[in-house]
This record gives C-alpha cells, sequence and structure tokens, in this order.
C-alpha cells in the first residue's frame, strides 16, 4: 500500500496496474534479500494514481556587480503509484 513517486512512465494511464520487474530489494522484519543487481524472478505490482508534475525547483542566475538575474522555473513529469503486491520470485 505504499506510495511511491517516479519518472514519467509514458506508457501507464490512471488506473493501470504495471509490474515492475528490476527489483533491487526485498525486506521483510525477518529476511532481507539483496540483488546483484537485480532479485530474480521478483516483480512488484502497482497501480498508477496519476500523471502529474512535481513541486516548482526555481533557479536563480545572478552575475555580481553586473545587474544581471534571471529566474527560471522547472517542473518535472512524475507518475504516482500505489505498491498493491510484491512477489518475491525465486529465492
Amino acid at each position: 500500500g505504499d506510495i511511491v513517486i517516479a519518472e514519467k512512465i509514458i506508457d501507464a494511464k490512471v488506473g493501470s496496474i504495471l509490474d515492475l520487474n528490476e527489483v533491487l530489494l526485498i525486506g521483510s522484519p525477518n529476511e532481507t534479500i539483496i540483488g546483484r543487481p537485480f532479485v530474480t524472478g521478483a516483480v512488484v505490482q502497482a497501480r498508477v494514481e496519476e500523471q502529474t508534475l512535481d513541486k516548482k525547483i526555481d533557479i536563480f542566475k545572478k552575475k555580481r556587480r553586473k545587474n544581471y538575474r534571471r529566474w527560471n522555473g522547472f517542473r518535472r513529469e512524475v507518475t504516482v503509484l500505489r505498491v498493491t503486491n510484491v512477489l518475491p520470485g525465486d529465492l
């Protein structure tokens, strides 16, 4: 049920289920599995909650004593995912 904010996934529609198969680590209170580089066979299923813009990052440029000041802003596109299931695969 965790919420994950990732870079924009272009093919994802709101409400669709994604299978994320490049899993780096799986953890539980009893055991932790670290992949080298990925955990083989592990799949995380997540539902796409929304496609949105991240909070704004302000960029300010200045050259001293030259009266040169420029403001710019940037908002990256993100996909909000809700994890529904974690399948550990081959252990």
